[in-house]
């Protein structure tokens, strides 16, 4: 690894084995989730938002629960966006 940041390690219990990831460095960094108000979609941009990207999720046009989510994202004080649209 080249930098400081990406040294830092994210350690994650899986069973019976630990498993150590790199965490890469993403401030000043956007990323877009396809389907990120779902149950997986919603871990990634947790995940995303928490290693310094600001994550825009995308969802169908008219979905409901959008407010909804993107107060309980920004709640958690992650920097979270959305986006309508059918991909």
């Amino acid at each position: 690894m080249t930098t400081t940041a990406a040294q830092k390690r994210a350690v994650t219990n899986s069973g019976t084995e630990t498993v150590r990831e790199a965490v890469l460095p993403l401030k000043q960094r956007i990323a877009f989730v396809s389907g990120g108000m779902g149950g997986i979609g919603s871990a990634v941009c947790r995940r995303l938002a928490r290693s310094g990207a600001g994550v825009v999720a995308g969802c169908l046009p008219g979905y409901e629960k959008k407010d909804e989510w993107l107060a309980k994202m920004r709640g958690e004080g992650l920097q979270v966006y959305a986006a309508e649209g059918d991909v």
